[in-house]
């Protein structure tokens, strides 16, 4: 009996074994047609090398990344020069990862690539990059700051949704595409400035940003969609760069009247006409110092005082308005209708004299 027990023991502990050992899993394999991965389990630190994109990946068995089992444990990411794409799901929900390296080789980051990524405070998305795919840093709840690049052309859907700690974010001058419910419950964001060349502003883009309080929309702007600055309490100052009839033309959807009907401020460009009488009177004075009728010193001196002067005269183009009377009309999201419950007439019961008298007449 006592060497059948040993036995049992003996296979146990070496069913126990095995686990331990291939229930972590591999801490290297490929990740792309030409990437690869490694996995420092004392570091906690997960390495990408190689070239072109990222595989794709999703959150369902046998779909998820190779180094999902680790998904717990991994604090920095380092990927590498040459890698093109960061794929979809690829970091999604990793509670520990607090520390990101993007190279400049990657053009674009997935959808849902960093979703949920509570532990990061801050992100340095690199020049190169130019696409950031639907809800890539959605959740992140303790995202800071954000560095987005000159390259950057598309933020898709709910990039940033629910990041409610993240400051303010200057947005790439040559940005083309801002998304629906992009900064959706960003608390911390108080000003904004959207890039000349956006012409629409998506549905739900910053509604409930609760501590907003400044924006700056283009000229080219003509369409703000479904609720995008819905429950924006603290939006007060909006200025617009275009003309009053730009703004009047802009095609507001729904749940947009706190912007729409807001103290707005039209203008802001630079003024045409100073620009060119400061030409013409450039070009006189260099026409005399020609005609040797008046020496360089005095032409810059006379070109400044007529700048000084324009400068001082010029009316700022810059138009502030009271916002509109018209009546604001509370829109409510249709509830379920309520059921009125009629109760039938209560019947009166005859007095006791009418008792009597039909009873006299009986």
């Amino acid at each position: 009996m006592k060497k059948i027990g040993s036995i049992l023991m003996m296979i146990v502990f070496v069913l126990s074994l095995s686990v331990s050992v291939f229930g972590a899993g591999a801490t290297s394999g490929t990740c792309g047609e030409n990437a690869t991965w490694n996995y420092d389990t004392y570091t906690c630190t997960l390495t990408i090398s190689g070239s072109g994109n990222l595989n794709d990946y999703t959150l369902y068995t046998d779909e998820e990344a190779p180094w999902y089992d680790y998904r717990k444990s991994i604090r920095t990411v380092v990927i590498e020069k040459g890698i093109t794409s960061i794929g979809d799901y690829t970091f999604k929900q990793y509670y520990s990862l607090s520390n990101i390296t993007i190279p400049g080789t990657v053009k674009s980051i997935g959808s849902n690539a960093f979703y949920g990524c509570k532990a990061l405070t801050n992100v340095d998305i690199p020049e190169g990059v130019t696409t950031l795919e639907s809800e890539a840093f959605t959740y992140c709840e303790n995202l800071m700051t954000v560095s987005l690049p000159k390259s950057l052309r598309v933020i898709e859907n709910g990039a940033f949704s629910c990041c409610i700690r993240l400051q303010n974010v200057e947005l790439p001058k040559k940005l083309e595409t801002l998304g629906n419910d992009t900064f959706v419950n960003c608390y911390g964001i108080t000003s904004i400035e959207i890039p000349n060349g956006i012409t629409e502003i998506g549905s739900y883009c910053f509604k409930g940003c609760t501590n907003l309080q400044s924006i700056t929309i283009p000229g080219s702007v003509t369409k703000i969609g479904n609720s995008a600055f819905y429950e924006c309490g603290s939006l007060t100052n909006i200025k617009f760069k275009g003309s009053e009839k730009q703004w009047n033309s802009i095609m507001f959807e729904d749940y947009n009247e706190n912007l729409q009907y807001g103290n707005v401020s039209y203008g802001g460009g630079i003024p045409i006409l100073p620009i060119i009488i400061i030409a013409l009177i450039a070009a006189i004075a260099v026409a005399l110092i020609k005609s040797k009728k008046v020496d360089i010193t005095k032409a810059k001196n006379i070109v400044s005082e007529a700048k000084r002067t324009i400068e001082e005269k010029t009316i700022i183009t810059e138009k502030k308005v009271e916002p509109k009377r018209e009546p604001v009309i509370e829109r409510k999201i249709p509830s379920e209708p309520k059921v009125e419950v009629v109760e039938k007439p209560k019947t009166e019961e005859p007095k006791k004299d009418d008792w009597f008298k039909s009873a006299g007449d009986l």
